[in-house]
């Protein structure tokens, strides 16, 4: 499980790692576009409460950013025991995919995830030569693209996942299944500090909306 710190998020005390139980908590974080969180939250917070009582022992939140409500990006964490990501992300993957194309994203023909990673845990991810993600592909059918720059004023990069909601659920257990994960503290991305801060090319997220969406199609496919 990653070792995971942000002093300048909310609800601090809930961003480390919690007991592990059976199975083994593990930390996923996301990148959404902020316009399509109410979606994920629903209506009077109803599809979060749908999620938790499912999955009992998760935590399940959309990241507050009290510095600037009107941040282009949010982050999605979800802290929850590895049995549970199957029940999590079958409704968390098409809610995102629907508030996507809801929300100006045409390039977007199927469901995607941008989940973050810290630069050491993405070099693990990607293996030497390219031999770790490239198995990851092959054994689960997911689109895998691991952009090359970190997101600004942190040590986390984007990973895009896309393809049907059983390949990206695969693929995210095949990851916290089998690859070595960052076991140092880093500083997490906080969609606060996008705002004045310029993003790279070759960085990922949504940043800019869907003119500077970046598929992760063509020349940035490195790995």
């Amino acid at each position: 499980m990653e070792n995971y710190e942000n002093k300048r998020d909310v609800d601090d005390d809930e961003d480390k790692p919690r007991k592990k139980q059976k199975g083994g908590y593990i930390l996923i974080r996301l990148l959404v576009p902020n316009k399509i969180v109410g979606g994920i939250i629903g209506k009077g917070g109803e599809n979060i409460k749908a999620l938790r009582l499912v999955c009992q022992e998760a935590t399940i939140k959309v990241k507050e950013t009290p510095d600037c409500p009107n941040a282009e990006e949010r982050i999605v964490h979800v802290e929850c025991n590895s049995d549970d990501v199957y029940a999590i992300f079958s409704q968390l993957v098409p809610q995102i995919f629907d508030g996507l194309q809801k929300n100006g994203y045409d390039s977007v023909k199927e469901p995607e995830v941008c989940t973050l990673f810290s630069g050491t845990t993405m070099g693990s991810l990607i293996g030497k030569g390219g031999a770790v993600i490239n198995n990851l592909r092959q054994t689960t059918g997911a689109f895998m693209k691991a952009f090359p720059n970190k997101l600004q004023n942190s040590d986390e990069r984007v990973l895009l996942l896309r393809g049907s909601t059983d390949n990206i659920i695969n693929c995210l257990v095949e990851i916290y299944g089998t690859v070595e994960m960052d076991n140092k503290p880093y500083r997490m991305f906080n969609p606060v500090d996008s705002l004045n801060i310029p993003r790279e090319a070759g960085t990922g997220g949504y940043q800019g909306g869907e003119l500077n969406y970046e598929s992760g199609e063509g020349k940035l496919l490195t790995y």
